[in-house]
């Protein structure tokens, strides 16, 4: 049976992937000239950052891999687990101080 928050986090991180090439294609030319665009790929990145976390989080907690004391351990699990590769799982803990 599916899990209805991973499938509704997954379609979250794909709408603000979808909505940061939107506007930065509509505004490739002035992106520098143009805030309101710039705060729109910002706002956007920080929701992946925080659904990435999310999803870590809830698959470490579902699988019952134990309690990760920072964000940054819940990748470290899912790496240790098999379900990262170490190049990924580095890129989404340092992910995590971006945020």
């Amino acid at each position: 049976m599916p899990d209805d928050v991973v499938l509704n986090k997954v379609a979250s991180l794909e709408r603000c992937v979808q909505r940061i090439r939107q506007v930065y294609a509509q505004n490739d030319q002035n992106m520098y000239e143009n805030l309101i665009a710039q705060e729109s790929i910002l706002l956007n990145l920080q929701r992946t950052c925080e659904v990435s976390i999310d999803l870590a989080m809830h698959i470490v907690r579902k699988r019952r891999w134990g309690g990760p004391q920072e964000s940054r351990d819940a990748f470290e699990l899912l790496c240790a687990h098999g379900h990262l590769d170490g190049e990924l799982s580095g890129a989404m803990k340092r992910m995590v101080g971006f945020r």
